[in-house]
């Protein structure tokens, strides 16, 4: 019997199309997960947004109003994705809620931030971090002291490192500074308005 042997070419491009093939069905499959789970992703995220709004903006049927982009300055990053004019259940005006994606120690940060009518920080609600667990994080965990001293900062706010009142996270200095700079941004975009 004698054996005939493929050339190179022809093993080339078999190989090349199994290869291809392979490829399509997995396309195929990660286009139908991402479908699959576009819905319940999306629905999860909106809740925790939902949550950070009351966290730092509490009241039953208080309502956020978007203001456009272009009527605020005093934003030389851009980190503030979205911010809203919060309203009571009876329509009055009762504060500010921004949310902002800003660059932390470890990487981005997305945070909502609450400001009365004064310009007072209500809250912070960190929804997205990367940075350090057990260090930078706790500026993400609201039972932690860092978030909670958020609360009642006003223009000029800084950390005491650099001559403000605000303490920093043990440890995490670069995260404190990003997360207080952040308040400051927000206070400093309501002015503008």
């Amino acid at each position: 019997m004698t054996e005939t042997k493929q050339s190179g070419g022809g093993q080339i491009l078999k190989l090349a199309l199994v290869l291809l093939a392979v490829a399509a069905v997995i396309a195929l499959v990660l286009g139908v997960v991402n479908e699959i789970t576009r819905g319940p992703i999306e629905q999860y995220l909106n809740g925790k947004r939902d949550a950070a709004y009351a966290m730092v903006m509490p009241g039953e049927g208080n309502t956020y109003e978007e203001i456009e982009a272009g009527t605020y300055a005093n934003d030389p990053s851009n980190s503030i994705t979205k911010l809203c004019t919060a309203k009571d259940a009876s329509g009055n005006d009762i504060g500010y809620v921004a949310e902002t994606t800003f660059s932390g120690a470890q990487g981005m940060i997305t945070m909502v931030i609450g400001l009365d009518n004064d310009l007072t920080c209500t809250g912070i609600g960190v929804t997205e971090h990367s940075e350090t667990s057990g260090l930078g994080a706790k500026a993400a965990d609201p039972t932690d002291p860092f978030p909670q001293s958020m609360v009642g900062l006003t223009d000029g706010a800084k950390l005491s490192k650099d001559g403000g009142s605000v303490s920093a996270i043990s440890g995490a200095t670069l995260t404190s500074r990003a997360v207080v700079t952040e308040i400051q941004t927000v206070i400093d975009a309501v002015k503008s308005l």
